[in-house]
């Protein structure tokens, strides 16, 4: 049941409807009969595997609020062990199949004949992101930033709310549990800007995510075949894909939050209009870069013990970062790749706004090549078409363009694809530079008489009907699911 299905909107509106309806003391048993069954509808063991980690947190949490105060060595143990236990989960559902063929192709390479098992693992859908939010409600708690919760039903809200669960956002303790416990109304301005989200949402997944899913599923199903150049506009339209893909799911999940009273901080922020690879990472999932820095850069010294541990650092967050994406090796360059990046591309901030935006678009559009990839060879396939082969013929535009359909009508979805993404881009460039953005030293002069808010306002009235006018006439309604659900 995911969130473009009619199944899931006719569940949440009697969610809804009935959350709207009752009185604060009854909402968080509605809201955990609303997790359970949207658990239940993805698949039982799924479900049972998630409450399991929700209750051995709940009672880990409870003993480490116990002890940490009176005997930390006491605390610390059971800090360990539930985290432990919450990785090992994370780890048999994730990555044991990745251990056991890297492990065989070693042995592969060194000529032994014995053949490990391949394990038929269930689909823990969500399971990445409750458990990332676990490990930190554990952290918390134990460092005395929050309390541990008392009330059980309430913490598997926070830990398994269904909005969250799929893709994010990776929800903190500290700011959904206080909102969760007070259950308050939604008032009319909250219920503007969450349906606000949800069309943006939707308009992101529905229109040009699913819209670029079958040119870049067909370019990949086929490397060889293809065109330098037809491969650069796949590559192009994956970056946009998976960005409107997630950051959809992202905008869909804060608009159902907001729509329950529950406010979420945002994921994404105008990614694509970052300057380095630097600003691009506090713009790009943001949930999870704050808590890779949070708990893992910091804890490994970050960079207080000079420019060589800095670096160090950094890439081994970067590197579980990609781990954490998939199991695979080629995340694992991914994560690796942003990394170097990350450490090493500092020219680019020399250059103007529209320059630096271009480079480091380009940048993270060769790292997506890996991420899309299944193997190695496919992405430096593309790679070397895109560098080699790429040329303004004639008949390299016709393939680029027939890709979609195979024939002329391909012409016009092609064309409506990149027009719905230059307007989103366009949009997103005057939130960060242009008119509508905090930023704009010339925004009092261009718009006499008119406060910031004011402009945004009717910005967001216009860009909710044009959403909807898009999704009723272009959406694509298809069975894509999600891509972050994969991890």
């Amino acid at each position: 049941m995911t969130f473009t299905t009619i199944r899931f909107c006719l569940f949440f509106a009697v969610v809804f409807v009935i959350y709207t309806c009752c009185t604060q003391r009854y909402r968080k048993y509605l809201l955990f009969m609303a997790n359970v069954l949207f658990y239940l509808s993805l698949d039982v063991k799924v479900s049972l595997l998630a409450f399991f980690t929700a209750l051995v947190t709940f009672f880990g949490g409870r003993q480490i609020e116990k002890y940490k105060n009176t005997d930390r060595k006491r605390a610390k143990s059971y800090l360990l062990a539930v985290i432990a236990t919450v990785l090992l989960i994370l780890f048999l559902g994730k990555y044991l199949n990745f251990l056991t063929e890297t492990i065989q192709k070693v042995m592969d390479l060194f000529h032994v004949s014995a053949r490990l098992p391949v394990f038929e693992l269930l689909a823990w859908i969500g399971i990445s992101y409750y458990s990332l939010k676990a490990v930190s409600y554990l952290v918390d708690v134990y460092q005395g930033k929050i309390q541990g919760e008392t009330d059980v039903i309430l913490f598997v809200n926070y830990l398994l709310f269904f909005p969250q669960i799929v893709a994010g956002p990776i929800g903190r303790a500290e700011k959904m549990l206080p909102q969760l416990r007070k259950s308050l109304p939604v008032t009319k301005e909250q219920a503007a800007l969450a349906l606000n989200q949800l069309a943006t949402g939707y308009f992101k997944k529905l229109v040009i995510a699913n819209m670029a899913a079958g040119y870049v599923d067909k370019v990949y199903a086929d490397v060889a075949s293809k065109s330098g150049l037809t491969c650069l506009f796949a590559a192009f339209l994956y970056s946009m894909q998976i960005y409107c893909d997630f950051s959809g799911y992202s905008d869909i999940s804060i608009g159902v939050s907001g729509l329950l009273g529950i406010s979420v901080e945002e994921n994404f922020n105008c990614p694509y209009m970052a300057k380095s690879i630097k600003e691009f990472w506090r713009r790009w999932h943001i949930s999870l870069s704050a808590f890779l820095v949070d708990y893992v850069y910091i804890p490994l010294g970050g960079s207080r013990e000079g420019k060589g541990k800095k670096i160090r650092n950094t890439l081994l967050t970067f590197l579980l970062s990609g781990l954490w994406h998939g199991a695979s090796w080629t995340f694992v360059f991914w994560g690796l790749y942003h990394g170097v990046c990350n450490c090493f591309c500092k020219g680019i901030e020399k250059k103007r706004n529209i320059p630096k935006i271009l480079a480091t678009f380009c940048l993270v559009t060769v790292g997506w090549l890996f991420f899309r990839a299944d193997s190695f060879s496919t992405a430096f396939l593309m790679l070397k078409n895109i560098a080699v082969n790429t040329t303004l013929s004639v008949t390299a535009i016709q393939e680029t363009l027939l890709v979609f359909t195979g024939d002329m009508m391909s012409l016009a979805y092609g064309l409506m694809a990149l027009v719905m993404t230059g307007l989103l881009l366009l949009r997103e460039y005057r939130y960060t530079y242009g008119g509508l953005s905090e930023n704009n030293s010339e925004k009092k002069k261009a718009f006499a008489g008119k406060s910031l808010q004011e402009r945004r306002e009717r910005e967001q009235v216009i860009w909710l009907a044009f959403c909807i006018f898009s999704i009723i006439c272009m959406g694509d309604f298809g069975s894509q699911g999600f891509i972050y659900a994969n991890f």
